[in-house]
């Protein structure tokens, strides 16, 4: 199994995901959700199918050259960068979000 870690702004993110569903949805499916989501983060740390998936299918034909992943869990995009031992949890992006600009934000350096 690779290891894995959020970046600081994919852990603001999650905090966000948090408290906007408690808002909407109350605290049990909050915790339902965030639980859900780590949960297919640690499938895919472990190589479990189903694998994921280049960004570049979201980019609407546009070229990606960082490598960056992403896994659609529930209402979000969980983006990742991988390497030989670690997966690298960049952002989880709502799937209402510019998609394409928020990607290449993520792909920059």
């Amino acid at each position: 199994m690779k290891s894995w870690r959020l970046t600081r702004h994919a852990e603001r993110r999650l905090t966000e995901i948090a408290e906007r569903t408690v808002k909407e949805f109350g605290r049990a499916q909050a915790l339902a959700y965030q639980e859900a989501l780590i949960e297919r983060i640690n499938s895919l740390a472990s190589g479990q199918a189903p694998h994921a998936r280049s960004c570049e299918v979201l980019m609407r034909g546009r070229r990606l050259a960082s490598g960056l992943l992403y896994y659609r869990e529930g209402s979000h995009y969980i983006i990742i960068r991988e390497t030989a031992d670690t997966l690298e949890i960049l952002d989880f992006l709502y799937e209402r979000f510019d998609l394409v600009r928020h990607i290449e934000r993520l792909s920059k350096p």
